[in-house]
């Protein structure tokens, strides 16, 4: 049994928490393999028991360590203890999905398939240079672990050293690198509470452009908006990679220009696409623009 205050980590590829410990109940977030959480106790904030379901011992009351959330997550999709070792060397995915096989070739049973900015731990000597082809031998593979005792090959090409794939020097470079993962992101699909390519709400898609290089915001408008590190901007000075909010904070894009942005919205066609501020339809939703700047 884990108990409450345990650390854990996420084994699949995406972990859904949601708002109670039923699958159909609203999604708030997700977990992606390897992610740390913290097991909350079965408390509300009062100190009450929280009334459980014959199912809640599937479930885990939980913390993300990205997301101050909180929420319930299926227990079979997490493993006692913090992962990865100190000291071992991370890598990440930079592809948008990577297939892992049990073996070092294309043609070995796929295993799982991870999502953009997943950390793996390289167990066989990294190849100097990401080509083999059609994945014959091991030319180009990379073995590695993952939580929960799993092991599987990768192509070393969807695969980065730490977090290189999103180095960034200053505030601008930051905000540049934003827009650069959310160009990457447009045309996916739009879901609420989601934060991987499977499907971005419009904060998830800034909480993970912001994650993969380092920097954790909350998966929430209204909370970003506040957060600390940023401040306000004119309309007239807005600039790449500026934050732009609309209808009382509940929405959020990125500046491309200052005239237009990408953002994760239901409105015209569902998904991660680049508006225009002059669009009535946002240019009367807009709160404020607020720029980036840690």
């Amino acid at each position: 049994m884990i108990k409450p205050g345990s650390p854990v980590t996420a084994v699949r590829p995406v972990t859904d928490v949601h708002v109670a410990p039923d699958a159909a109940a609203e999604l708030i977030t997700q977990a992606r393999l390897g992610d740390l959480g913290e097991v909350l106790p079965l408390l509300d904030n009062i100190g009450e028991v929280l009334p459980l379901s014959p199912a809640s011992g599937d479930w885990l009351r939980i913390r993300l360590a990205h997301d101050p959330k909180e929420g319930w997550a299926a227990r079979s999709a997490f493993v006692e203890g913090a992962w990865p070792p100190a000291g071992e060397q991370v890598w990440r995915v930079q592809s948008l999905f990577a297939n892992l096989h049990d073996g070092p070739s294309v043609r070995s049973r796929l295993l799982l398939t991870l999502m953009l900015g997943t950390p793996v731990l390289p167990l066989s000597p990294p190849p100097l240079s990401p080509s083999g082809g059609e994945g014959r031998g091991e030319e180009g593979w990379v073995r590695v672990r993952l939580p929960g005792e799993q092991s599987a090959w990768v192509l070393a090409g969807d695969c980065c050293p730490g977090a290189s794939a999103w180095a960034w020097q200053s505030p601008a470079d930051l905000r540049a690198g934003l827009v650069r993962v959310a160009i990457r992101l447009l045309g996916l699909p739009y879901r609420w509470g989601g934060n991987t390519p499977l499907g971005l709400d419009c904060s998830g898609l800034v909480s993970l452009a912001s994650r993969l290089h380092g920097l954790e915001l909350p998966h929430n408008a209204r909370r970003i908006a506040g957060d600390p590190r940023t401040a306000p901007v004119t309309r007239e000075a807005l600039s790449l990679g500026d934050l732009i909010f609309f209808g009382d904070y509940a929405h959020v894009g990125l500046a491309v220009s200052n005239a237009e942005f990408i953002h994760a919205t239901t409105h015209g066609s569902p998904g991660v696409q680049l508006s225009r501020l002059d669009d009535p339809h946002w240019s009367s939703r807009l709160d404020e623009c607020r720029r980036l700047s840690p």
